[in-house]
């Protein structure tokens, strides 16, 4: 029985990750989703609270049948160290950390002591993307699951 970890800020949801959750599915008898960033204010960067991305999660997994999941809510850290601590804390046992290639962190993760998968997201899909074009009021429903074009 695998356990696979995926943490990220999902601010918003999109297709990217949820193109990440199914490979872990095929791969993976159980997820975990790590919100990352779950004690920062809502701020341009992170229009989001850490309980709304869990709502919105929620109704995705619910749309697409998943159920073989739990959400952990991973606050920021201070140190490095702590924040590895804090991953440990919120997720418990996991086997693999799945991660963006691009994740500027991905040393740091290594370094942790965390086995790491290197995942791509499916190009030209990306939460900063996603938000500039909500803010500019242009199109980004289809960069997303249904479920989170119908919350916003």
């Amino acid at each position: 029985m695998k356990t696979g970890l995926f943490i990220g800020r999902f601010q918003p949801f999109h297709n990217g990750h949820l193109h990440v959750i199914k490979q872990m599915l095929s791969e993976c008898t159980k997820i975990i989703i790590g919100i990352g960033s779950a004690n920062s204010e809502k701020t341009e960067k992170d229009p989001l609270t850490a309980v709304q991305r869990k709502e919105i999660i929620e109704k995705v997994m619910l749309a697409e049948n998943i159920t073989n999941y739990k959400i952990a809510l991973i606050n920021d850290q201070e140190s490095h160290r702590l924040w590895a601590d804090e991953v440990r804390k919120k997720t418990g046992n996991f086997d693999t950390l799945y991660v963006s290639g691009e994740n500027i962190r991905l040393d740091f993760i290594k370094a942790c002591g965390f086995q790491v998968k290197e995942v791509d997201f499916i190009d030209g899909i990306s939460a900063t993307k996603i938000r500039e074009l909500m803010k500019n009021n242009q199109e980004w429903k289809q960069l997303v699951p249904e479920a989170v074009a119908t919350t916003f």
